[in-house]
């Protein structure tokens, strides 16, 4: 009796797969898994952001043995003439490669013009935002980490004054800037902290010697810690940190390693996990297009401590920032995100737009 019980399941099931690749329009379309991963610059050992995403295609091919394409603008210039990024998403499509991952917000309007008209193709955007059938787009919740980084900052300072060092003037450093604010504001509402950015482009991301004199200033002003956000340019500011016997703090990747006993911490953002586990995704069939949000809760954003710095973090300092983790991962403290319409709600003291901006 058990034995033919299960012939209606076994059929039903049978159905059910028929069903499921004839019933539904395009299942049995999807392209072959050729995974690029596409980046808006040449420097991805820049211990941060662009090395970070590298690393997660990189072991996912030790892994799986499958070869993820890496396009970067200097290799498209060489076959193309020309290195935007247009050009850059549309020599990854024409070589057939799906999912495409795309690194950085800059590939946010080319991918929504790309997707639409290439329906059988899988896009992947990180740091950014689109919408499409078969888009997904991965943002972290770095407002998270950067209070917490915050948080210990206003703790460590010996000066009362700490610093931010944006790269582009964007929304999304901005969200940086105002996750730090409201860290070291709640840990200690009497601090003073100085803000800049860099520049207005994307090349604001590859001058450290800019970094390196905004930190400068900074620290003549007064600031003792100083938490960047500006990619290949913040390694600029953990240069003159360390030069001037303060600390600095790194961003994305762990960069303590960079002045030992000068990087106070990193604010990890783990574009290496995320890139990892959306070519799994693909590749084994769980990919769905959606907008993916990753923060202290899910494993992708945190703070690092090692032997480069565990001299500098006291265990109260260590027990502060994971009470404050737990709180917010419990929804105790909800970090406001940064917005252009709001702006960045603070505790009524401080203005973002005074951020100033080194080249106009």
């Amino acid at each position: 009796m058990a034995i033919l019980g299960t012939v209606p399941a076994v059929a039903s099931r049978c159905l059910f797969i028929i069903w499921l690749f004839i019933g539904i329009p395009g299942a049995l379309a999807a392209p072959p898994f050729a995974p690029a991963i596409l980046f808006d610059t040449d420097v991805l050992m820049d211990a941060g952001f662009a090395e970070s995403a590298r690393r997660g295609a990189t072991t996912f091919t030790e892994i799986s043995g499958v070869e993820v394409t890496v396009f970067t603008p200097s290799a498209v210039a060489r076959r193309a003439g020309r290195a935007d990024h247009r050009t850059i998403v549309r020599m990854a499509l024409d070589g057939g490669h799906s999912p495409v991952v795309g690194i950085g917000y800059g590939f946010t309007e080319t991918f929504a013009e790309q997707a639409p008209a290439n329906p059988e193709t899988r896009f992947i955007l990180v740091d950014s935002v689109v919408s499409g059938s078969n888009v997904q787009s991965i943002v972290f919740r770095e407002e998270q980490g950067s209070f917490l980084v915050g948080a210990l900052g206003a703790l460590a300072t010996k000066t009362g004054t700490i610093g931010f060092v944006g790269g582009q003037d964007n929304t999304l450093i901005r969200g940086f800037a105002c996750g730090y604010y409201q860290g070291a504001h709640h840990a200690n509402p009497g601090v003073r902290i100085i803000s800049a950015m860099i520049g207005h482009d994307v090349w604001a991301y590859e001058k450290p010697r800019e970094g390196k004199t905004l930190a400068r200033r900074m620290i003549g002003a007064g600031a003792d810690v100083i938490y960047h956000a500006a990619g290949l340019s913040g390694n600029g500011v953990i240069e003159a940190a360390a030069e001037a016997g303060v600390l600095a703090i790194g961003v994305d990747s762990n960069q303590n390693a960079m002045a030992p006993g000068h990087v106070l911490t990193s604010m990890l953002k783990r574009l290496d996990v995320a890139v990892y586990l959306a070519l799994q995704d693909v590749s084994e069939g769980r990919w769905r297009p959606d907008i993916l949000r990753l923060g202290l809760a899910e494993g992708a954003i945190g703070w690092s401590l090692d032997q480069h710095n565990i001299g500098l973090v006291s265990q109260g300092m260590q027990d502060h920032l994971e009470n404050r983790a737990f709180e917010i991962m419990t929804d105790r403290i909800r970090v406001a995100v940064y917005n252009e319409t709001e702006g960045c709600p603070l505790f009524g003291s401080v203005n973002v737009e005074d951020w100033g901006v080194v080249n106009e």
